[in-house]
């Protein structure tokens, strides 16, 4: 017969987590953050990536918008943690669009101007920015470059102006890749 308490009821002992049983929790807790934090951050990046390169390819086409709207040289500014867009290539000269970008997103070169007729200045020049995070956007043009997951992006503005995001990254024949 089990033991009563002094109201007739039968006791049952209360069982916790034993000390063993915590230490596995907290070290099975600890292994899936372990291995499941670089991918996590590796999402992350890509999605900042994504959001600096939309926004700088709409950037772009604000830029030369407002050229041929003002029929004179708008340039496309990018510095740390943003763009503008201003009229001339003066820093002093007015800012007529202003965004943000990610913090870990670098770019390189830092501007794009373009002429009143929309075209790229230098005339008849294509011009590329390059994005990376994690790694110095100067090495996206690498060929060699390997990195755990395409860490790169190019906004490319053709000679009449037209932008697009590929990736520098990618061999000729797949899509997306820069030409």
């Amino acid at each position: 017969m089990s033991p009563q308490d002094c109201h007739g009821r039968a006791r049952t002992s209360a069982r916790g987590w034993t000390l063993i049983e915590t230490l596995v929790t907290v070290t099975i807790i600890a292994l899936t953050l372990t291995l499941g934090l670089p991918a996590l951050t590796e999402v992350m990046d890509r999605s900042r990536l994504r959001a600096a390169s939309a926004d700088l390819e709409h950037a772009a086409r604000i830029a030369r918008s407002e050229a041929l709207k003002r029929n004179a040289t708008i340039t496309l500014q990018v510095f740390n943690g943003g763009w503008q867009v201003q009229a001339g290539n003066d820093p002093d000269a007015d800012v007529l669009h202003r965004g943000g970008l990610e913090g870990r997103v670098g770019v390189t070169p830092s501007s794009i101007a373009f002429s009143g007729s929309g075209f790229t200045l230098p005339t008849g020049t294509r011009l590329d920015l390059d994005l990376a995070v994690g790694i110095d956007p100067a090495s996206c043009s690498e060929t060699t470059s390997t990195t755990a997951f395409s860490a790169c992006r190019r906004l490319q503005v053709d000679a009449g102006g037209a932008a697009r995001i590929c990736d520098p990254l990618r061999s000729a024949q797949q899509v997306g890749a820069c030409s």
